[in-house]
């Protein structure tokens, strides 16, 4: 699962901003960058207590980890 299958998962832009505490316009960002670590926890909590399936740390990790080599190469 990439990045952008993460925060459709969440509920979209908008959503994953408010869980996250920051703009939309951040969270657009990370479509390409991968979400930064600081936000994981967060992610990962609402996304367990609301049910989402396969938004994980792995599943987080692992797609910034690709974000961030597609950007790279």
């Amino acid at each position: 699962m990439d990045t952008e299958a993460i925060i459709e998962r969440l509920g979209g832009t908008g959503k994953t901003a408010a869980v996250c505490g920051v703009t939309a316009a951040a969270v657009t960002l990370w479509k390409r960058s991968g979400i930064p670590p600081a936000h994981w926890l967060a992610i990962a909590t609402y996304a367990h207590d609301a049910g989402i399936p396969g938004v994980t740390f792995d599943a987080i990790q692992s797609a910034r980890h690709a974000a961030r080599n597609a950007s790279a190469a």
